[in-house]
């Protein structure tokens, strides 16, 4: 009993020593674990192709990626009009619109830029923005679709306006 007493100093610091190795090692691993990249979780954009496109408004969808693109040539003020819902991540929202509406937008450099010359996009009435039609942005109508700053664009056509509830 007398030798388990002179043993209580060494076997106290043995414990002392042994929690803080096992502490350590928790949080060694813990921390990897927290650095460990979680794959990223899903981005629905549902643009809705009826009563103009409330889920379309392109200022409002870069508010919900990350990093925020720059919206340039008439982007901060484009409705983009799909029937199709986009699956995508907060990264890869930019590069993800511009390849499925690129008769559109184009994404360089973190900057989506519309296609202020295409078929597919449209001046809404009273300057009211942009319309950019889904389905008939799907293809890339070539590079002169680009277009040049100031240049007016088509005001949308009635037929355009009715099919997405711009006008009755």
């Amino acid at each position: 009993m007398t030798e388990w007493l002179k043993r209580l100093p060494e076997i106290a610091w043995e414990s002392i020593v042994g929690n803080l190795i096992w502490v350590a090692l928790v949080a060694i691993v813990g921390g990897l674990y927290l650095m460990i990249e979680r794959p990223p979780s899903p981005l629905k954009l549902d643009f809705q192709a009826v009563r103009r496109c409330p889920n379309g408004i392109l200022v409002d969808i870069q508010q919900r990626l990350n990093p925020k693109p720059s919206l340039e040539r008439g982007a901060d003020s484009m409705v983009i009009c799909d029937a199709e819902v986009l699956w995508t991540t907060k990264a890869n929202g930019p590069a993800d619109l511009a390849k499925r509406f690129r008769g559109c937008l184009r994404y360089l450099d973190g900057t989506l830029s519309m296609l202020r010359a295409s078929p597919a996009v449209c001046a809404l009435p009273d300057q009211k923005g942009y319309l950019c039609d889904g389905a008939s942005a799907r293809n890339y109508p070539g590079s002169d679709s680009f277009g040049v700053d100031g240049a007016s664009i088509p005001i949308c056509s009635d037929q355009r306006l009715r099919k997405f509830g711009f006008v009755d």
